[in-house]
């Protein structure tokens, strides 16, 4: 249902805008099934066809952001200004919790699979499977990508050793 004000479906099937507690405000879902733009303030943020993605759900705030396409894309919390373009179960979270760069603007996930974006800002992944960027310069112990802001990151996979490879930019 639409518990929005200024918000609208367009078409599809299960696919739900705001909910009786939270509205979200010139807000869109233009077809696709089962996609929600819901919680915190996921106002004037768009779902472009797709299946099952969400816009919200948390309290942080996920205003100004777009998905796409693709299937099971998550844009939860700290999302602001952020952009998924297709792919399946990607996510922009926060930082985590111990982390002091927990926010996370103007970051976006364009194709690839199971992606995650945790408040590195100003930051790209394009395409690549099962990548995670973090807001720090490091790689951790579970091989997770940690770049800092501003960042482009594209492919990453594993070649047949123990190496992985990166393709993309850091700032100066």
């Amino acid at each position: 249902g639409v518990w929005s004000d200024f918000g609208a479906i367009m078409a599809g099937t299960g696919n739900q805008l705001g909910t009786d507690s939270t509205l979200a405000e010139n807000s869109a879902i233009v077809s696709g099934k089962g996609n929600i733009i819901s919680g915190g303030d996921p106002s004037q943020s768009v779902i472009v066809g797709g299946e099952n993605n969400i816009i919200g759900a948390y309290s942080n705030d996920t205003r100004f952001s777009v998905i796409t396409g693709g299937r099971f894309n998550k844009m939860l919390e700290d999302g602001y200004c952020g952009f998924i373009g297709g792919g399946y179960g990607n996510q922009i979270l926060s930082g985590g919790q111990a982390l002091t760069n927990s926010s996370g603007l103007t970051r976006s996930i364009i194709g690839g699979r199971h992606n995650q974006s945790h408040g590195s800002n100003y930051s790209v992944m394009v395409g690549g499977s099962y990548d995670t960027m973090f807001p720090i310069d490091s790689v951790d112990s579970r091989g997770h990508v940690n770049l800092p802001l501003a960042t482009f990151l594209g492919g990453v996979q594993p070649d047949n050793g123990s190496n992985t490879q990166v393709t993309g930019s850091t700032p100066d």
